[in-house]
């Protein structure tokens, strides 16, 4: 007969006045579980305001994270997506910058970015001290001429060496005013 427990992780994080929540149901006789990270690296500082972050790991929320009115989110964090057993799972990044008025450029200036992107990923059977880590990136592509909606990128990848297999889908960025 297994034991199961709730986990449930609420942390204030110093730098930003934002809370990370983790509630995800596991059982404490699987011993092939693997511990997991989520890293993500925001680069697209010089031109937006990184203002809200979600993070879902098939559908649980494991990271909401809003900035103060007039103040922005840090542009890496780390958060846990706690123990996960062997199999398939999906995580859903969305993201939501404001435009940052730079010099004699004003017409960011309102601007509203929504992002949001998934990948399927699979934890394979492994005994391993380390945690899985899962990267997301964002960052603009290059190209003159090209709208910066269309420049914004997420990309999720799994750490190397690593007891997940991933596979991202294509990025869906959303702009508004």
């Amino acid at each position: 007969m297994g034991l199961t427990v709730m986990l449930v992780l609420v942390a204030t994080l110093a730098q930003a006045p934002a809370t990370v929540r983790v509630e995800r149901i596991r059982s404490l006789d699987d011993a092939n579980a693997v511990s997991a990270l989520i890293e993500l690296h925001s680069d697209l500082r010089k031109r937006l305001r990184f203002v809200k972050a979600r993070l879902l790991l098939d559908g649980v929320e494991i990271v909401h994270r809003v900035a103060p009115t007039g103040q922005e989110l840090e542009d890496s964090f780390r958060a846990s997506a706690g123990k996960m057993k062997p199999g398939p799972y999906t995580l859903t990044v969305a993201l939501e910058y404001e435009g940052r008025n730079t010099g004699l450029f004003t017409y960011l200036d309102g601007y509203r970015f929504k992002l949001e992107s998934s990948a399927n990923f699979t934890v394979r059977e492994m005994m391993s001290a380390s945690p899985a880590t899962i990267y997301v990136f964002v960052y603009e592509r290059p190209g003159a001429g090209v709208p910066l909606e269309k420049k914004l990128t997420i990309e999720i990848k799994a750490a190397s060496p690593s007891p997940i297999s991933a596979s991202t889908n294509a990025p869906a960025p959303r702009d508004g005013r």
